[in-house]
């Protein structure tokens, strides 16, 4: 309800004013409640804009940019949930960023009962860990269903893939409290819009990071180039990462963001040190980076466990190429 002369608190400004009038289509009345179609006039000029929200001092909604573990959803897309991608979540007529960041539990819809879940399918129902880009304006949906439930939108698509409602827990925030949320930084880690399996989908194929470990004059540039061509002429997307003028971070890092676009990523650094190749995998993951040791013989610590060694005075470049080629397949880096 909202009457002439009760006192209001915009959000997100958090100015306060006084109800003046409350006009329809057939004139002035003295209150409001939901469903009806009003004009709303304030005793203060204040910035209002779409999505903004007009409460009573003494009746605010839940101010949050995280649900943590009080969002249920439904999923409605026969594409499971993706947890590596950012979605967008629509709140009343707010649209922001958004992930989940944890699935808590999924309902066994046979016995109602909590039971553990690494995914959610289509139908399926969840307690999930909601993060906002920003603040929104909630309540428990028992208690307003318009402001308690929500959609999940795809980026890519547009289309609506889960709705949800929210189970408020905790106790109830003061103005104080409410502008401190309103202008706190983001919850959310940076996350992408494309997540790695619609990149695999994509592409036909998992980023990976090949590292040719060797001294000058051991041939690694020349494997580098055959194999890029290899795998270039099988349909795939790869790519030399040149290490002129770069430091062992600086590669390490171009390493990793082109093996996080999806694209297998060849460099031919020298990395000479056990500590060097350490950090290598650590950064970009163990399990997207294949070793080859391009055999030397001096001057060289050699790796303990190289994923493929190769002796290019030894036997053919197009015969190492295979080799690497293998190892590729045999990681399930074109399983599609």
């Amino acid at each position: 309800m909202i009457a002439k002369g009760d006192e209001v608190v915009a959000l997100p400004s958090g100015k306060t004013s006084k109800v003046t009038a409350i006009d329809t289509y057939d004139g002035e009345i003295e209150e409001a409640s939901a469903g009806q179609s009003v004009t709303i006039r304030l005793d203060d000029e204040i910035d209002i804009s779409r999505g903004d929200m007009i409460v009573k001092p003494g009746n605010l909604p839940r101010v949050t940019r995280r649900f943590d573990a009080h969002a249920h959803i439904v999923w409605m897309h026969e594409k499971p949930l993706d947890t590596e991608k950012a979605y967008l979540v629509k709140h009343t007529t707010q649209t922001v960023r958004a992930q989940i960041d944890k699935i808590h539990f999924e309902v066994d819809m046979d016995t109602l009962e909590e039971k553990q879940a690494d995914g959610v399918k289509l139908n399926d129902i969840a307690k999930v860990r909601l993060s906002c880009h920003r603040a929104l304006y909630v309540d428990d949906y028992q208690k307003n269903r318009e402001t308690g439930a929500f959609i999940v939108i795809d980026t890519l698509t547009n289309n609506t893939v889960a709705a949800g409602m929210i189970a408020l827990e905790g106790s109830d925030q003061n103005i104080a409290d409410v502008m401190k949320e309103l202008h706190a930084e983001s919850a959310m880690e940076p996350k992408t819009f494309v997540s790695p399996n619609e990149r695999m989908e994509r592409f036909g194929q998992r980023g990976a990071t090949i590292w040719l470990t060797g001294l000058p004059g051991s041939g690694r540039w020349t494997l580098a180039y055959a194999l890029e061509r290899k795998l270039f002429d099988e349909g795939r997307t790869a790519t030399v990462v040149i290490p002129v003028g770069e430091d062992l971070r600086s590669m390490i890092s171009a390493a990793k963001a082109v093996t996080d676009a999806g694209l297998i990523n060849i460099c031919a650094f020298p990395s000479p040190t056990r500590t060097d190749r350490d950090k290598l995998k650590e950064r970009i993951g163990e399990d997207r980076v294949i070793q080859v040791y391009v055999n030397t013989t001096s001057n060289f610590e050699p790796p303990e466990d190289p994923d493929i060694t190769v002796a290019l005075d030894q036997m053919r470049i197009d015969k190492a190429v295979d080799l690497i080629m293998a190892a590729l397949k045999e990681r399930g880096q074109f399983d599609a």
